[in-house]
């Protein structure tokens, strides 16, 4: 079975070249275009083993004080803090506190204002009774607005002090900040984008997500620091903090890489057209190779038949039908029920029956291009589905449509038929005999 599988499919290959090498267009799309986009690829491969796109670079310190001067300070191109405070000599910032942690909450946000505040911009805490307050206040103040960059109105953000406990040394808090129209990426719940990738953000700092413009950095740096130093009062701290940002090294990627993330577009491309090619075919070819392979029998196989009219009863069953039924399993529809017949050998046998009886579907079974679901069926003693092949070279089948290639001439059309018949030696002797027979040697490669 395994070698008549691979048999037919040598068969199958064959013809596609040869249906292949008649039309110039889809082979042009089939096999000189992928060659055309591919070559200047591969070339550039060899030519280029890597690329390099970033030949790296280190970061300079950027001082945090947790105080006024970072209001003010300038990292490269990311926006300053008083640009996002939209440069207001005065800016509230909110907190709450529940009753536990309200004293020490107090006395740490009194702190906080005396460091951000100068003759030339005040901070003024506003403290509120319960969270709900706060952030009903907040989303009522939150901006509307992001000209000039500008991303607060009255309150630069809010602080929640879950517990605060100087003397167990325990602080929980959180830090709101207002959000502008077009949304900041902080990137809370998502995965970096490419954290080892080539970077275009040249910044000491990078902008996005903007921890720093947004003073996240400053505010927090100075509730830790002012928390240390209430909880560890001998313990003097240096006020400023240093931030380096991690040193980017030299980025370069292979070309191999860079020809694969390519070539799956050109090849995308490529595929495309024969995919419309192929299922276009396919929808043509679809049953032609099932009725070809069930039409037509060996001139050397069939037996002649003299027997007088008297004798036709005592002949064996050519064709054997015993209970056929077929159900198709996509609508679950029977289309023969039960049917059981005898065609006997010399004889000629009608099938009648209207429209969607089952007279299609019980040749189709008969022939073996479809498989019944239960019953037997038997032509010449040889059950249809355990000898398909030899079953084959027994029976002819001429169906309704007319089951040829276009671009195949006859002769090869008699070469296909005799290879799906399982025929053995050489096609030509029986072809020349048929075309003789039908007065079609003119026509032969046509």
């Amino acid at each position: 079975m395994l070698c008549d599988c691979l048999r037919q499919l040598w068969l199958l290959t064959r013809k596609n070249l040869i249906l292949t090498k008649r039309s110039k267009l889809w082979t042009l799309f089939e096999l000189v275009l992928p060659i055309l986009f591919t070559l200047p690829i591969i070339i550039l491969i060899v030519k280029n083993g890597t690329i390099q796109l970033s030949p790296g670079r280190p970061f300079n310190a950027v001082p945090l004080d947790g105080g006024a001067a970072d209001v003010t300070r300038a990292v490269g191109f990311v926006a300053a803090i008083r640009t996002r405070w939209c440069n207001s000599r005065e800016v509230s910032l909110a907190y709450y506190a529940p009753t536990t942690s309200k004293e020490a909450a107090d006395k740490l946000m009194s702190k906080l204002a005396g460091r951000f505040t100068t003759t030339l911009f005040t901070l003024n805490i506003v403290q509120f009774d319960s969270e709900d307050s706060m952030l009903e206040q907040l989303r009522f103040d939150a901006p509307n607005s992001t000209q000039y960059r500008c991303a607060i109105n009255k309150f630069a953000g809010g602080v929640i002090f879950d517990r605060l406990n100087v003397s167990e040394n325990i602080l929980d808090y959180r830090i709101l900040l207002p959000t502008p129209l077009t949304e900041d990426p902080w990137m809370l719940g998502l995965e970096w984008d490419d954290p080892f990738g080539a970077n275009n953000d040249f910044n000491k700092i990078p902008g996005r997500p903007p921890y720093w413009s947004s003073a996240f950095l400053s505010f927090q740096y100075a509730i830790d620091s002012l928390f240390i130093e209430a909880t560890s009062p001998k313990v003097r701290l240096q006020i400023e903090l240093r931030l380096r940002r991690m040193p980017e090294p030299a980025y370069s990627v292979n070309s191999v890489a860079a020809f694969i993330g390519i070539a799956s577009y050109v090849w995308g491309l490529c595929a495309f057209v024969l995919v419309i090619h192929t299922a276009r075919e396919i929808a043509n070819e679809r049953s032609t190779v099932k009725y070809l392979a069930a039409s037509g029998t060996r001139l050397d196989e069939v037996d002649g038949n003299t027997e007088t009219d008297e004798g036709l009863l005592r002949t064996r069953a050519g064709i054997s039908v015993h209970r056929l039924i077929k159900v198709w399993s996509s609508t679950g529809e029977r289309a023969v029920d039960e049917m059981s017949l005898e065609a006997y050998v010399g004889q000629v046998t009608v099938l009648l029956g209207h429209n969607g009886a089952g007279k299609s579907t019980t040749f189709s079974v008969i022939s073996g291009i479809t498989t019944p679901t239960s019953g037997s069926v038997s032509i010449a003693d040889l059950d249809i589905r355990k000898q398909k092949s030899a079953c084959r070279k027994l029976i002819g089948l001429c169906p309704q449509e007319n089951a040829l290639f276009d671009r195949l001439t006859v002769e090869e059309h008699l070469w296909f038929i005799h290879g799906l018949k399982c025929g053995s030696g050489s096609y030509k002797p029986e072809a020349q005999q048929l075309l003789n027979q039908l007065k079609l040697g003119d026509k032969a490669n046509e």
